[in-house]
C-alpha cells in the first residue's frame, strides 16, 4: 500500500537488520493491531538508534472488532515516541489477493491506501 509499483519508496526489513536510512527518508514501522505487534513495536522502539528520525507507526488492523485493552494501552505508551499513529481499517480484500496491485482493484483498499500516503505526507 505505501509502494504499489515497487519503486523502492518502502522496503521490508527483517530482524537483525541494521537500521540505516539515506538522508531524507522517513521511517515507517508496520505492526499488526496485536498485542503480539504492538509488543514487537515497543521492543523496537526500545532499541531505536537515537541517530535516526523517529518512525511513524502504521498499525493495521487484524479483525473488524476493536483493537483489544493492551493494543489500545501499548499505542497510547508508543505514539510519543513516534512521528505518529496511523491506522489502518481491515480490509478482506488484503487476505485474499496476492499481490499489492490485485488489492488496489479494489476501492476500500485503494481508498484506504491513498489515505495512509497522506497521513504520511505523501501526495497522490
Amino acid at each position: 500500500m505505501l509502494d504499489p509499483e515497487a519503486t523502492g519508496l518502502a522496503r521490508e526489513l527483517h530482524p537483525g537488520t541494521p537500521l540505516a536510512l539515506a538522508e531524507g527518508i522517513v521511517p515507517v514501522l508496520v505492526v499488526r493491531s496485536t498485542a503480539s505487534g504492538t509488543a514487537r513495536a515497543l521492543s523496537v522502539l526500545d532499541s531505536w538508534p537515537s541517530h535516526l528520525p523517529r518512525p511513524y507507526l502504521v498499525v493495521v488492523a487484524d479483525a473488524v472488532i476493536g483493537a483489544p485493552l493492551p493494543v489500545r494501552y501499548r499505542l497510547r505508551v508508543l505514539a510519543p515516541r513516534t512521528l505518529g499513529v496511523v491506522h489502518v481499517p481491515y480490509l478482506y480484500r488484503l487476505r485474499v489477493t496476492d499481490t499489492p496491485a490485485e488489492a488496489l482493484e479494489h476501492r476500500p483498499v485503494a481508498k484506504a491506501a491513498q489515505a495512509l500516503r497522506a497521513a504520511l505526507g505523501h501526495a497522490d
